[in-house]
């Protein structure tokens, strides 16, 4: 994208105080700000569409013209972020031939102690904190 979102404000500031001291004359100042709001939107997002297409007609140019006079380093140089390496790594693991398998977890059992611990002592130890 060829510079940066200053010149879509600029722009749009500048299409924006057209159109309001064109439209503030003849309708009500509601109608005319709605209107000043929504040629700004407009006008920004339509700045975006042509910066976003002149760079990348200005990118495609640079890589054709590096690509002819047969500079690799500058074709390398206009090729870069062009595209994505989707390629994962192959796992070691397998290929050095320490292919494990699934094994899966074995958490320690929670065990259930039996005490024998008499419900009369229980009840006698709840009583004597309850008085506390």
């Amino acid at each position: 994208m060829i510079g940066s979102w200053r010149w879509n404000a600029v722009a749009a500031c500048a299409l924006a105080a057209v159109i309001f001291l064109l439209s503030y004359r003849s309708n009500p100042l509601v109608t005319a700000g709605i209107r000043t709001g929504i040629a700004f939107a407009v006008t920004f997002a339509i700045g975006f569409a042509v910066r976003w297409l002149l760079g990348q007609a200005l990118a495609s140019a640079d890589s054709a013209a590096a690509a002819r006079t047969g500079d690799a380093e500058a074709a390398n140089e206009a090729a870069k972020g062009r595209s994505i390496d989707i390629v994962t790594p192959e796992d070691e693991e397998e290929e050095a031939g320490l292919d494990l398998g699934f094994k899966p977890l074995s958490p320690p059992k929670l065990a259930k102690t039996e005490s024998p611990i008499d419900p009369e002592l229980l009840a006698q130890a709840l009583r004597h904190m309850s008085d506390k």
